[in-house]
């Protein structure tokens, strides 16, 4: 019975940090103009998430994802032209996907849903690889490559729970309104972290 009790209590924990994070991390993302703000508030959202992993009971989430908000405000911006660049890419690429309709140039999809596979789940990780190692940004996208590639066993799972959860929130819409960008967030983070730790498990060997 008190393991079930400290269950929900841990439950009920993380229902109300990821709705008070979504709330945050859109108030930061306005706070920004959105353009200027939607990468700070995703570093402090993805930073304040990871700290809550190890010292639940020790921060306060709203000094905390503010902190981080500050902090980061200046590298977000190479962070976000990082992204632009992400989402010119598979935008261009799903134009050529719908455009591409022959059968010899059918052939050349496999490889294109291939690419796009490996940079959504390349965009997945950049933030969390850049909040949990703190390396300078000239390190980040290679070292976010050589993490990505060296996990997969963690991609599918992440990927396809981030699915889900997007499937969820098209047939119940109201859930959007509570959780937002912080669930998927939350799943990204979880399985971040194990990636992170076989990797460096691998680096110790």
């Amino acid at each position: 019975m008190e393991k079930a009790t400290n269950i929900l209590t841990v439950f009920s924990e993380w229902v109300m940090n990821l709705f008070l994070l979504h709330i945050y991390w859109m108030i930061g993302t306005l706070l920004g103009g959105v353009v200027f703000g939607i990468v700070p508030s995703s570093i402090a959202l993805f930073s304040t998430i990871r700290k809550l992993f190890t010292h639940s009971q020790t921060i306060n989430v709203f000094d905390y994802f503010k902190k981080e908000y500050k902090t980061n405000f200046k590298h977000s911006l190479i962070l976000g032209f990082l992204y632009l660049v992400i989402a010119l890419f598979i935008y261009s690429y799903i134009q050529f996907l719908t455009a591409t309709t022959t059968s010899l140039l059918a052939y050349t999809h496999i490889f294109i849903f291939a690419f796009l596979f490996l940079l959504i789940l390349f965009s997945f990780y950049l933030i969390p690889v850049y909040v949990h190692f703190e390396m300078n940004i000239n390190k980040l996208i290679p070292n976010t490559l050589r993490i990505l590639l060296a996990n997969m066993k963690w991609n599918f799972p992440m990927l396809l729970t981030v699915v889900a959860v997007v499937l969820v929130y098209i047939k119940f819409s109201v859930t959007l309104l509570f959780f937002g960008v912080s669930l998927p967030a939350f799943i990204i983070s979880y399985f971040c972290r194990k990636a992170f730790q076989d990797f460096q498990d691998k680096q110790n060997i």
